[in-house]
């Protein structure tokens, strides 16, 4: 008679629990996010018997809490930078440190690591800018909860120096 422990686990499902009607997009999208990391299939491949799961349940906890923290920075900045959200993107406003230099970016929503120059859209509203650089930016981010907040701050140094660049040259 085989160990009731050791029998391989058969089937993983991800359900959600949020309601389809849910008026509130910030808890949609790292909802949605969420439920794409939090794949079954990858899951039953690294943990495959009753003994994993502990480690299954610390690794659902893990992203559930990184994508809490997400969440709380998205609250955060949301306020600083003019920050809308819809279901398929993140948009915001980043100025200069004297305003000469305004842009509105937008980057699809999708698992971070997935997140490279093509999901970006830069859109000068003042001032003048190369928006490929703006966009190549988010290739050196580190990807963790503070990601969103972290490319921002790049963003607005680089404007910030372009700007000054651009005074001293006048």
């Amino acid at each position: 008679m085989k160990n009731a422990f050791v029998q391989d686990i058969k089937q993983l499902e991800v359900f959600s629990r949020l309601s389809a009607n849910s008026k509130n997009n910030l808890l949609k999208v790292v909802h949605n996010l969420l439920l794409l990391k939090l794949k079954p299939t990858e899951m039953l491949e690294k943990y495959k018997m009753y003994e994993h799961i502990l480690p299954l349940l610390e690794y659902i906890s893990s992203e559930v809490i990184f994508a809490m923290n997400f969440m709380f920075d998205l609250k955060r900045i949301e306020a600083l930078h003019l920050l809308s959200i819809d279901n398929e993107r993140i948009n915001f406003m980043v100025a200069s440190r004297k305003a000469n230099i305004i842009l509105k970016v937008s980057l699809i929503i999708k698992i971070f690591k997935e997140i490279g120059p093509n999901d970006i859209n830069v859109a000068c509203i003042l001032g003048d800018i190369r928006k490929t650089d703006i966009m190549q930016l988010i290739i050196n981010i580190k990807r963790d909860y503070k990601f969103l907040s972290r490319y921002i701050n790049d963003i607005k140094d680089y404007i910030t120096l372009m700007e000054e660049s651009t005074c001293l040259n006048r």
